[in-house]
């Protein structure tokens, strides 16, 4: 096998391993809309302050940074949809791979975060 064939196997192997073929990156429109259409878990990984200052209605919170997020995501069931959201995106996404590596069939992370939400006028409310 020449080296541009390998290099390609590669690539392809990358880009259909799980974590991306899972993990959905949704607008705030589109994750409203989703979760409206098939509800399931909805996960804030922020802090516990943050969620205390606003967070979205019958979220559950998880600090993606703490032990016991690990622990929560390996007994969900994986045939639930998740729906995941941080400040801006980036935890989200951390979040959103580990579920996927634990076994998570459908996780739809939100983009931009409670920020975009906000932006678009969507409700919060505060512990």
């Amino acid at each position: 096998m020449n080296w541009i064939s390998a290099s390609l196997l590669l690539g392809i192997s990358f880009f259909c391993h799980p974590v991306f073929a899972q993990v959905i990156n949704l607008t705030p429109q589109a994750f409203k809309q989703q979760m409206e259409a098939k509800p399931g878990y909805l996960l804030d990984v922020r802090t516990d302050w943050e969620y205390a200052e606003g967070h979205l209605k019958q979220a559950q919170n998880s600090d993606v940074n703490s032990p016991v997020f690990e622990k929560l995501a390996n007994i969900l069931d994986s045939e639930k949809p998740c729906y995941v959201y941080c400040h801006s995106g980036g935890r989200s996404s951390e979040a959103s791979a580990l579920l996927v590596s634990k076994g998570m069939k459908k996780v739809y992370n939100l983009e931009g975060g409670i920020s975009a939400w906000k932006k678009q006028g969507y409700p919060v409310v505060k512990k």
